[in-house]
């Protein structure tokens, strides 16, 4: 790729990431104070649907503090086809398998959550993302990996409050100190300047109205076109009842394509849209150069000032050849959408999908929840089959810690060239650890919440049988367990 080509990328990719930035008058906003986005601004007005979900929008990717969960599942009659499957097993066998795998498939989901959290003179964000399987919208097993700063936590947050921890120094141990000496330094360069100055101290949604408003028209009819007025409710989650407005549209994939080509054809032509980059790639390079950030790259005075050379030539002498590059690249992009190449299959399954998106807007003016609906209808059936995602936004998060009593280091198991058996020896808390929390892990697919309503399903289909045969199987499993010492459990691991 040209060197002009991958800094139109990167300054374009600074530009859209900018929108995520925000000045502290902003933060402040955001956070719940004065909803004005900056000190000259009057106070923002939300008339229509398209201000509402784009002022929501900013309002909470500002958050410096924020958090989103999310279910997938899908909802079906998926009797026949499972029925079908296990025909070996006999007519009444695979009709009770294929009612309980039924339920199961329409009642589970698999989940997703993610938070982050940044802290004043903290050099990383603390964060936090887990993985999943739900059961009537509850978790059955989780595996959720964190960090707070000090060091990386795993644990399963459905079955047992503790975990395991690593440090950093670990983690990095293999690393080489020179790459590990530039990754800190690259760490602690200031790169909100580079945001404000793309921004021009601006919030990111007033930058967007001051830069973008034909695009805004575009974007705007889409949302009014499609998304209804909205309508106040109030839902209930976690024990909690919120007030939200909720904005619901329903989407297909030619309404979707038309607005995006619509965007393309816009930018194509667009000669203002082609300054502002220029001007913001311009204002991004010299301050690289003036403030001497290119040294944490590893670069001298003399290539920094190479670069910035040939990207004024690039970019500012050779400005036709710019121009065309910008262009041609718009149009490949316009004919990938106006001939896309799909087989027909593809193309029907496209057409006859239905999108119900919902969109909550809590009372500050935050996204609160989502929810999407695909509806289909497989080939030859009548059938419709739902997928269905579920989501909301989790605002002032909390990151587990790792420094207290429920969670221990492990950074000796994690050297490759150490015996497990061996190290467990010379560290037996850890050995006692690791059985503390096997047998939390059994007492909870015994006893826990979800796999009981797993458990009473099985009774439902006439499954007590297979019922029984798992919990005996975890219960010798656990009895063994207990009734080894810390040195026959180390000794069992040779």
């Amino acid at each position: 790729m040209k060197r002009k080509s991958l800094l139109f990328i990167l300054v374009l990719a600074l530009m859209a990431f900018s929108f995520t930035a925000c000045t502290e008058d902003q933060k402040n906003a955001a956070n719940g104070g004065d909803k004005k986005t900056s000190g000259t601004e009057k106070e923002v007005k939300l008339e229509d649907t398209a201000s509402k979900l784009t002022y929501a929008y900013f309002n909470t990717i500002n958050l410096e503090n924020f958090g989103f969960n999310a279910e997938l599942g899908v909802k079906g009659d998926f009797t026949a086809l499972i029925q079908e499957q296990m025909a070996s097993a006999g007519d009444a066998e695979s009709k009770k398998y294929a009612a309980f795998a039924n339920e199961l498939i329409n009642n589970g989901g698999i989940a997703y959550n993610m938070k982050y959290k940044f802290e004043e003179g903290s050099k990383f964000p603390m964060f936090s993302m887990g993985y999943g399987l739900n059961y009537n919208k509850k978790p059955l097993l989780d595996f959720a990996v964190f960090s707070d700063n000090k060091n990386v936590g795993f644990n399963l947050p459905a079955v047992s409050k503790k975990g395991f921890a690593m440090s950093y120094s670990k983690i990095f141990e293999d690393v080489d100190q020179e790459e590990l000496e530039a990754a800190a330094t690259l760490a602690n360069l200031d790169y909100k300047k580079y945001f404000n100055l793309v921004l021009e101290d601006k919030s990111s949604n007033e930058f967007y109205e001051a830069n973008f408003a034909d695009y805004k028209v575009i974007v705007d009819k889409y949302l009014n076109d499609n998304f209804d007025k909205g309508e106040e409710k109030t839902i209930e989650r976690d024990g909690k009842k919120i007030d939200v407005t909720e904005f619901t549209a329903n989407l297909d994939y030619a309404s979707y394509k038309q607005f995006t080509l619509e965007l393309l054809k816009k930018a194509k032509d667009d000669d203002k849209l082609r300054d502002l980059v220029i001007k913001k790639m311009t204002v991004v390079v010299d301050e690289f150069i003036e403030s001497k950030d290119y040294e944490s790259f590893g670069m001298t005075e003399e290539e920094a000032q190479k670069f910035k050379s040939e990207f004024h030539l690039s970019a500012v002498t050779n400005r036709e050849e710019f121009d065309k590059e910008w262009v041609a690249g718009m149009e490949e992009a316009i004919e990938a959408y106006e001939n896309e190449e799909m087989d027909e299959e593809t193309k029907a399954f496209l057409d006859q999908t239905v999108i119900k998106w919902v969109v909550r807007v809590d009372k500050d003016n935050h996204l609160d929840s989502m929810h999407m609906e695909f509806t289909v209808k497989p080939d030859g059936t009548d059938q419709e089959i739902q997928v269905i995602i579920d989501g909301n936004y989790l605002l002032n998060v909390d990151i587990a810690q790792t420094d207290n009593e429920n969670f221990i280091n492990i950074d000796g198991l994690a050297d490759e060239n150490v015996n497990p058996a061996d190290y467990l020896k010379e560290n037996k808390d850890v050995a006692e650890f690791i059985k503390t929390y096997a047998l939390e892990v059994m007492d909870y697919v015994l006893e826990g919440d979800t796999p009981s309503e797993i458990y009473q399903l099985m009774k439902d289909n006439d499954m007590e049988s297979e019922e029984s045969m798992i919990k005996t199987l975890v219960e010798q499993t656990k009895s063994q367990l207990e009734s080894m010492t810390t040195e026959q459990l180390i000794e069992s691991m040779q």
